[in-house]
């Protein structure tokens, strides 16, 4: 899965695997070994390919057909988490308490909520994200 993707890669880049590889400092022997279907790229190198691409490793490697990673996914599985956890969670090296546990959940749910707002109808103004975080601030 790992060639048939970096191949794809590199066809979709214009380049060739020369140019990857000599664009990355990688040698031609590594890519060798990566077209043994039971051989991939690690750790650093692998991330260096992933960001060569504008793609994640879990992509490269097959664990997911999304190239990128999708922020809002993470942050609603994260209020998720949240909303699921009973006790012990910490912020930031302190005990959380249920009303900081909520009003953390809101801020969240109000964050992707204007991502995805910002996404539609384009990038908005440093002003107006400051503007629309302090209403929200103040009606809590």
């Amino acid at each position: 899965m790992f060639l048939e993707r970096i191949l794809t890669e590199i066809s979709k880049k214009g380049i060739t695997k020369n140019k990857m590889l000599s664009d990355l400092g990688i040698n031609h022997n590594a890519f060798a070994k990566w077209e043994n279907p039971n051989s991939t790229p690690r750790g650093e190198t692998l991330a260096k390919i992933a960001e060569y691409f504008n793609v994640t490793t879990d992509y490269l490697l097959g664990r997911t057909s999304n190239k990128t990673e999708d922020i809002a996914s993470g942050l609603e599985a994260l209020v998720r988490e949240l909303e699921l956890a009973q006790d012990g969670l910490m912020f930031n090296g302190q005990p959380l308490d249920q009303e900081t546990k909520e009003i953390l959940i809101s801020n969240l749910e109000h964050t992707i909520e204007m991502g995805k707002k910002f996404a539609l109808t384009g990038q908005p103004k440093t002003t107006e994200i400051i503007a629309e975080l302090q209403e929200k601030m103040d009606k809590q």
